[in-house]
């Protein structure tokens, strides 16, 4: 199973914390899980506490916690998949979207993109980075409309639709006017910002971003 790291997860959507303007958080971060869960991770406690750390970096996040969705995302009507090749990604966007700006960054710092940008800056964001010969998704900000994730969430959904497409999240991140609920799936991490009971933003990252 691939590793996965919370710093990762909490970079990003502090990343989108700030794309939205919400600051920083005023409260614990929480986790919440099931009867079911609770029961699990103490057992796995019981037997290995290292293996319970779950947030050591370098450690793998047992399955428990991991949410079951697919990194297939739909933009404009068009049908992407998050941890394909970065360039098939953009290229494809850019069939259908208005590129607003985008950064040429040299070596292994990737480009980033915005997409369909507003008077009000909302629209969506994509970084990117080179490992080898693969170029990856490091970030995807989704703050405007046209994006639908692959279980129907949009901008504007409420958060209970949330929690019946995806259960309840690894994370609950509060903060003053709402909170973030981090998602963490197989080979990608998924955040949505809520305000007053809708979704305001959405982030997908790679597991392996560090910021």
């Amino acid at each position: 199973m691939k590793k996965r790291s919370l710093a990762a997860i909490m970079m990003a959507s502090a990343m989108m914390l700030a794309l939205m303007g919400c600051g920083s958080s005023t409260s614990e971060t929480t986790t919440e899980t099931t009867p079911e869960t609770t029961a699990e991770q103490t057992t796995e406690s019981s037997a290995n506490t290292e293996d319970a750390d779950i947030s050591t970096e370098n450690d793998p996040l047992p399955e428990v916690f991991m949410t079951k969705a697919e990194p297939t995302f739909e933009y404009n009507g068009k049908t992407f998949s998050f941890t394909d090749d970065a360039n098939t990604v953009v290229e494809g966007i850019k069939s259908v979207a208005k590129t607003v700006d985008e950064a040429d960054n040299s070596g292994d710092a990737g480009n980033s993109y915005d997409f369909d940008k507003d008077a009000d800056g909302l629209g969506l964001t994509i970084a990117t980075s080179v490992n080898g010969e693969k170029t990856t998704i490091d970030l995807m900000a989704v703050t405007g409309s046209g994006f639908k994730t692959e279980k129907g969430i949009t901008i504007g959904s409420k958060m209970e639709d949330v929690r019946a497409a995806y259960g309840d999240p690894y994370e609950i991140d509060k903060f003053d006017n709402g909170e973030l609920e981090i998602f963490s799936c197989e080979g990608f991490n998924m955040s949505f910002n809520i305000e007053n009971g809708k979704v305001t933003s959405i982030v997908y990252s790679n597991p392996d971003f560090r910021g």
